[in-house]
């Protein structure tokens, strides 16, 4: 094999020196943030609601991007060169990273927007039913669906003739669909919950409006008035 092999992955971004830099900063400080809000959460008990509980989650994920957009500054700088094999199989692992990262962490969104939506739609479901041990439990199983998805590229995708564009951009059909239809049911999802909230907080203020205006009319007070005063003397008759 010709060691000078150069990926079909290699961008030129403002020339290489860039490419590199930008890879490596981005991804040091997107790691940091993340690695802060998750040490944040986890060493502040108040901090520790169901919805955190995902947070971390979606910090993690965040942390894994972070460090595959580390390794592509790495990687796809000029200075670094590998055979075909091994330039296939790191393309490879960081297209399936990158993909299966943003279809969990979609899902974690969609998560979020679920648990949002029930808290405020039913709250003593809620406190009933969702208790801590379940959301995580319900994270290790996705985390456990992450994982599979994330090997299937690194298994059946290493030959030659899924590598002859870049796999990141170019992704094969069947894997791609899987990604958009899971994505499109978060999506869908997110939407469907954000909306039934903002629609349950609308119907919330106005009904908060219409009983601060029949208190504020001087003449329904009167007459509810009126009304207690005569419920109470018919129960005194009878």
């Amino acid at each position: 094999m010709n060691n000078t092999t150069v990926t079909t992955c290699y961008v030129k971004l403002w020339g290489d020196f860039h490419m590199f830099v930008i890879g490596i900063c981005l991804g040091f400080v997107v790691f940091n943030l993340n690695l802060l809000i998750i040490v944040t959460i986890l060493r502040t008990k108040a901090l520790h609601t169901n919805t955190n509980i995902f947070m971390v989650s979606v910090a993690l994920l965040d942390c894994l991007m972070a460090m595959s957009d580390f390794t592509q500054g790495l990687v796809y700088s000029t200075e670094v060169r590998f055979n075909t094999n091994v330039i296939h199989f790191i393309d490879t692992v960081l297209f399936a990273i990158g993909y299966s990262a943003t279809t969990l962490s979609c899902t974690y969104m969609a998560f979020i927007a679920i648990d949002r939506y029930i808290n405020i739609a039913h709250p003593f479901y809620y406190i009933l039913n969702i208790t801590k041990r379940r959301l995580i439990v319900v994270q290790l199983i996705a985390w456990l669906f992450g994982l599979v998805y994330c090997s299937v590229p690194i298994i059946l995708y290493r030959d030659d003739k899924y590598h002859r564009y870049c796999i990141a951009s170019h992704p094969p059909l069947e894997y791609f669909i899987i990604d958009a239809s899971l994505n499109l049911i978060d999506y869908v999802l997110i939407c469907i919950c954000y909306f039934r909230i903002s629609y349950l907080a609308f119907r919330h203020k106005k009904a908060a409006n219409a009983r601060r205006q029949q208190s504020e009319n001087l003449e329904n007070v009167f007459k509810l008035r009126n009304n207690r005063t005569a419920a109470r003397k018919m129960k005194m008759i009878s």
